[in-house]
């Protein structure tokens, strides 16, 4: 009984691997990557010079100002694209915190928020945390929360009651046994 189970739990892990070692899906998925990744640099109105290159998935860019920003999030949009189309992990929220670092301006502002609604918010919880909004910017598919006061979501005195909701979620994320199911054994 024992072994016979244990063999057939090797045989259905050892499927599962070569489902990801397979030669033709992993290139697939890269193609897949570098023409998301292509789109989302165009739509972001990135520079070609200051583009990441294409071929290695989850490169960072090396350009700086304010095109940097916008390449940053077109890498992230690309992979959120790529494992909902190819991969079987949870979907966690999407957290973007000041997508306006570096000086980006009203358009490009603008730009990053409709990818980010359009790429992550179709799929993934998104949570987004700007300093501003450009005008004409559609926010009609978020729910919008307007701290009016400084670090307003930061309160000590509920700190505990997060902390003690969240710490079972995280161990069961850390632990080592697992079912197929994803359930902690």
């Amino acid at each position: 009984g024992s072994l016979e189970e244990l063999r057939s739990q090797y045989d259905g892990l050892t499927e599962t691997v070569k489902r990801y070692e397979d030669k033709q899906r992993t290139a697939q998925v890269r193609e897949y990557y570098a023409a998301q990744l292509r789109y989302l640099s165009d739509r972001l109105h990135i520079p070609g010079d200051e583009r990441v290159d294409e071929t290695k998935i989850g490169a960072r860019p090396s350009s700086g100002g304010s095109s940097g920003p916008r390449a940053v999030l077109a890498v992230h949009l690309a992979m959120l694209a790529s494992n909902q189309q190819y991969g079987d992990t949870a979907r966690f929220p999407f957290v973007v915190d000041t997508p306006q670092q570096s000086g980006q301006d009203e358009e490009n502002l603008r730009r990053m928020i409709v990818a980010i609604k359009e790429y992550a918010g179709k799929d993934h919880s998104v949570i987004l945390a700007v300093e501003r909004l450009p005008e004409q910017t559609d926010i009609s598919d978020f729910t919008v929360l307007r701290l009016q006061e400084e670090q307003g979501l930061l309160r000590e005195a509920e700190y505990a009651y997060v902390s003690d909701y969240l710490r079972p979620l995280v161990r069961t994320l850390e632990a080592d046994e697992l079912d197929e199911t994803g359930a902690v054994v």
